[in-house]
């Protein structure tokens, strides 16, 4: 199936053109697709040789191919949708929220695969089990770096305010219109509130910002506001949603 998503990415790619607007890369969904779909494989090849029971390799084959349903699924429509499915600078919050559960849908997917090869390092050494003793740690240190990547990405834009899309300062007049800076150059606004989390360390804030297609996502921690003032936004927010 990975294969073949990633075909039908590239094919639609060379007809039309593999960026789709405003983030969508065809060809990194096509490589992902691809990739997944030649572990899997070599995954199914070494499964006969784990020592799994009959039930054990069914239970631990149908959570791997749930796990790796959804993110066929989350790879390909977010980035036909024109979204970047990992790190999105224009998702709303349920994309932003899917996008959360697919780091984890990773994780759960490379755990499938120690627990695939755990099997091979216990059991004396064959040239087999050598090679898939190296296989594993090499994708554990690829997977760590990974991971490592995605931490410092999430840092960078939420608690250091750096890269691109990343808000730097933010202005609330008393009409109860936002806007925003982003990147130091460019300016949203005014924005509206479409939704909030509101509690006294961290607000969530989704913004509809005239002129722009998707909604903007605004993570305020409390050590990055005053606290009166982060106190008196709380007030504010906890007052439009009960009207709402």
């Amino acid at each position: 199936l990975g294969v073949a998503l990633g075909g039908v990415c590239v094919l639609v790619g060379l007809v039309g053109d593999f960026q789709v607007p405003p983030e969508g890369n065809l060809w990194e969904t096509a490589t992902f697709n691809g990739a997944v779909g030649f572990f899997l494989l070599t995954q199914a090849l070494l499964a006969p040789e784990a020592g799994f029971s009959v039930k054990g390799q069914r239970r631990w084959g149908t959570a791997l191919i749930v796990a790796t349903l959804y993110a066929y699924g989350i790879e390909t429509v977010q980035a036909f949708r024109g979204l970047d499915p990992r790190f999105s600078n224009v998702a709303g919050a349920t994309d932003r929220i899917l996008g959360g559960v697919f780091f984890f849908d990773a994780l759960f997917i490379m755990a499938m695969f120690y627990v695939l090869t755990w099997p091979f390092f216990r059991a004396p050494a064959t040239p087999l089990r050598v090679a898939v003793r190296y296989g594993a740690v090499a994708a554990l240190v690829s997977f760590g770096v990974g991971v490592g990547m995605s931490a410092y990405g999430t840092v960078r834009r939420h608690a250091l305010r750096r890269g691109q899309g990343a808000v730097q300062t933010v202005e609330l007049d008393h009409s109860g219109e936002w806007r925003l800076s982003v990147d130091s150059r460019n300016t949203l606004g005014p924005c509206r509130v479409l939704a909030c989390y509101v509690h006294p360390w961290i607000v969530v804030v989704q913004l509809r910002c005239q002129g722009r297609r998707l909604p903007v996502g605004l993570v305020l921690t409390a050590d990055a506001v005053e606290p009166e003032q982060l106190r008196a936004l709380r007030v504010r927010l906890s007052g439009q949603h009960r009207a709402g």
